[in-house]
């Protein structure tokens, strides 16, 4: 009776946990570069990025974890422009150079934090659609702060990656219209044919800075050929259950052993 009572309260628990699997999901990309490019008379004899090379990554998604949202705030040529911060969870790529392979991490934080870290949407009848994951290495309120210091990970010579934006453009129908929940595997499987994804790297040096100013230095973009879901995060709610769901199936076994020995 105890077994059949402990595996009763476990397929509750089982399936309680099942259906609470987070909004996180990660994903990976890869693809070439076809620009790279220093401006305005930089030298960086580190500089190792051309045509060609090829690079790939992984990012995290999380829209229910949005900070702040700035639903259509701008409006341009028929399209609506929506912000939301903080849903990038993670967010790492290596670019293949002649000099080594050149692998960053941006700094990944929310809203109250130093660095940036949102999702630019445009949506609109008449065009694609589409959405850009940006990661900065300056203050989230965009108003000319110095840039945050760095990981050495993140430097070419006197360059450090100033920011990032991994985006994707496509019809409509890869998310609600404006909204965050963005079908990213489904942009995945249409690459190339329906949808489009790019790659942009923009450097600097800051010792070239002046106060309040924003500086690029250096410009690397790649086409993006391949995105796909690699796996879901559950959340720390849906790891309890299934820890309480196998603990209880425990408990029951044990019961049971129990009940064998002294009936024997």
């Amino acid at each position: 009776m105890v077994g059949r009572a402990t595996a009763f309260v476990a397929c509750l628990l089982a399936s309680a946990a099942s259906p609470t699997l987070a909004a996180e999901k990660i994903y990976t990309f890869s693809g070439q570069l076809n620009f790279a490019a220093l401006f305005e008379g930089s030298l960086n004899p580190d500089w190792g990025f051309a045509d060609g090379q090829s690079f790939s990554g992984t990012f995290g998604y999380d829209p229910s974890r949005i900070s702040v949202s700035q639903v259509n705030f701008a409006s341009a040529f028929g399209a609506d422009f929506s912000r939301y911060f903080s849903p990038i969870t993670s967010l790492t790529y290596t670019i293949q150079t002649p000099n080594g392979p050149f692998t960053y991490s941006p700094p990944i934080t929310t809203l109250s934090g130093s660095p940036a870290t949102f999702a630019l949407v445009r949506s609109g009848l008449g065009l694609d659609n589409a959405v850009a994951l940006n990661a900065f290495n300056y203050q989230a309120s965009f108003t000319g702060q110095d840039p945050v210091p760095v990981p050495a990970s993140g430097l070419v010579g006197p360059y450090y990656a100033h920011s990032t934006v991994v985006s994707f453009s496509g019809p409509p129908g890869y998310f609600t219209n404006p909204g965050p929940n963005i079908n990213f595997a489904a942009m995945g499987s249409g690459l190339g044919t329906t949808t489009y994804g790019n790659l942009a790297i923009r450097f600097s040096d800051p010792k070239l800075w002046a106060p309040g100013q924003e500086r690029g230095d250096g410009l690397v973009l790649g086409n993006i050929t391949s995105l796909r879901m690699i796996s879901v995060v559950p959340e720390p709610s849906t790891w309890l259950m299934m820890i309480l769901g196998i603990g209880v199936v425990g408990l029951g076994l044990r019961a049971r052993r129990s009940e064998g020995t002294v009936t024997a």
